[in-house]
């Protein structure tokens, strides 16, 4: 990783005890919740998913696999310079490029919305419009700016479909959102809105 990236250790996720060279799957905290607009407290949600893992068994009976049989690392929480979000997203944005350019796979435990911005910046990088993404939410974040912030949790997805307007985007369990954002879906016909 660049000199600026640091990561701090809260603990590691049940059986991810492999070093970066190794692993195939790289797990990475990022616990930033500068956008939220309702409740703030994304940023325990890290080190609360490792924590929660303890009572994970590792064993899959559907797959026949265990956990173990995975090489997996947990960098750690990636320290984010607190409410900065374009710096922030930058330094997400070089750690999801590591990743994706060692070819090990990334799983990030957020953190808020915005943070799948900086990661698929390097994603869409690689895989262009061959990406596709699936969006589980009630709200379709494909607003242009909320309360006049273009970087948001209300935006991510929109910000996303800039980098390359024909990625396919998959919403799924969407109850809410402005009528332009709907309507901005509807005219894009890469988007596709999925009840339950």
């Amino acid at each position: 990783m660049g000199e600026r990236v640091n990561f701090i250790d809260t603990g590691k996720f049940l059986t991810a005890t492999k070093e970066y060279e190794e692993a195939d799957i790289v797990l990475v905290g990022v616990p930033m919740d500068y956008s939220v607009s309702f409740k703030p407290g994304t940023r325990f949600g890290p080190s609360s998913i490792r924590q929660a893992s303890y009572g994970l068994e590792t064993y899959s009976v559907y797959l026949d696999r265990r956990l173990e049989d995975k090489k997996i690392c947990d960098l750690g929480d990636l320290v984010l310079p607190y409410g900065n979000i374009e710096k922030s997203l930058r330094l997400i944005e070089e750690v999801a490029e590591k990743i994706v350019k060692d070819g090990k796979k990334g799983i990030f435990l957020g953190g808020e919305h915005l943070i799948t911005y900086g990661i698929l910046k390097s994603y869409i990088k690689k895989y262009g419009d061959k990406l596709a993404i699936l969006h589980f939410d009630a709200h379709t974040d494909l607003r242009e700016e909320f309360f006049d912030e273009p970087y948001s949790h209300a935006t991510v997805l929109r910000k996303v479909w800039e980098l390359s307007p024909k990625v396919k985007i998959y919403h799924f369990g969407i109850r809410s959102g402005e009528k332009e954002e709907f309507e901005f879906a509807e005219k894009n016909t890469n988007m596709f809105l999925y009840e339950w």
